[in-house]
């Protein structure tokens, strides 16, 4: 039974429609979990790209964000300034749209992400990925917030799920698929 978790944050500038992620962000996540220190059960990261006039969320590209969690929640705020800095250099017509996790749900220290990653984008975009392939795939998923209120008053906003399409060609499908399934043979040996 999947639980919804409620936050008190805005619901959005924009209702966001779907979300379309490029393959090399799958890659990077992937990567980034791979590499993530001892001890840590996920990895998060912020999401770059744009929104399209009809509101889809496009996800081109993605960088890593220390975090720690347990006893208090805390992310590495320089590190992420200095990224997004050196990002906008070399790819200027971008900007943070969301931010990543791995995992199979949401929890209560995704609402403390959403809210940090929140401060950059309007209404941004939480991507999860089954980095430990216990879903028998991928299986990215995507959430927004979604306000309740009563007139002008906020009450409480949750996430709600939108839809998520990969969009690559017949080669990066064979390198994801030959990644999938070497990642299982790993955890089996």
């Amino acid at each position: 039974m999947e639980q919804s978790t409620n936050i008190f944050l805005s619901g959005g500038a924009f209702n966001v429609r779907a979300v379309k992620v490029a393959p090399v962000v799958l890659l990077s996540v992937l990567d980034h979990f791979m590499r993530r220190p001892e001890g840590n059960k996920r990895v998060i990261g912020a999401l770059l790209g744009n929104v399209t006039s009809d509101s889809t969320v496009e996800v081109r590209s993605s960088f890593p964000v220390s975090h720690s969690e347990g006893e208090n929640v805390a992310l590495d705020t320089d590190y992420f300034e200095t990224m997004l800095e050196l990002h906008a250099k070399v790819q200027p017509s971008e900007s943070v749209v969301g931010w990543y996790g791995t995992g199979i749900a949401t929890d209560d220290n995704s609402v403390l992400f959403h809210e940090f990653f929140g401060r950059s984008c309007p209404s941004p975009v939480h991507l999860l990925i089954d980095a430990h392939l216990d879903s028998d795939g991928f299986n990215p998923r995507a959430f927004v917030t979604t306000a309740y209120s009563i007139g002008e008053l906020e009450l409480s906003s949750e996430f709600r799920e939108v839809p998520v399409a990969m969009q690559f060609s017949a080669s990066e499908k064979f390198g994801l698929d030959a990644l999938s399934q070497n990642r299982k043979k790993e955890e089996l040996a």
